[in-house]
């Protein structure tokens, strides 16, 4: 196994970190990061993780690919509150006789609520754990 560090500048200006290393016969350069962003010391820490991986056998970058999926995979199973909402909201209308009551559900949590919580994200099983605790 061999690596190394490397500083490179491209045609457009841009200076980066790079690790060179070659694996199975096959040379890989992996991104450390902008110069701008990441100062000599990181670069090297780094490199040095990204070397620690390649003695367990580990590719640094098919693990940070890896772990990309897996917080995609991650996003992708959270839900936002007014999803989370709705769904309350579509199992239990049933229980609420008078049509008031079901449209002051809505109106309680209201635009508001869902404008300030978009940005938050809550695991799927949500719905189910809030209807659980709340039908007590």
């Amino acid at each position: 196994m061999r690596t190394a560090s490397t500083f490179r500048s491209n045609d457009n200006g841009a200076k980066s970190w790079l690790l060179r290393y070659e694996r199975h016969g096959r040379e890989r350069w992996m991104g450390l990061g902008p110069s701008r962003l990441i100062k000599l010391s990181e670069a090297r820490e780094r490199a040095r993780k990204a070397r620690l991986l390649l003695l367990d056998g580990i590719d640094p970058i098919d693990a940070k690919r890896f772990e990309r999926a897996a917080h995609a995979l991650e996003a992708a199973k959270m839900i936002t509150f007014e999803d989370a909402a709705s769904q309350y909201y579509a199992a239990h209308e049933r229980r609420w006789k008078n049509p008031k009551h079901r449209a002051q559900f809505l109106i309680t949590l209201g635009p508001m609520s869902f404008q300030k919580s978009a940005t938050l994200a809550w695991p799927r099983s949500m719905p189910a754990k809030c209807s659980a605790a709340w039908s007590r």
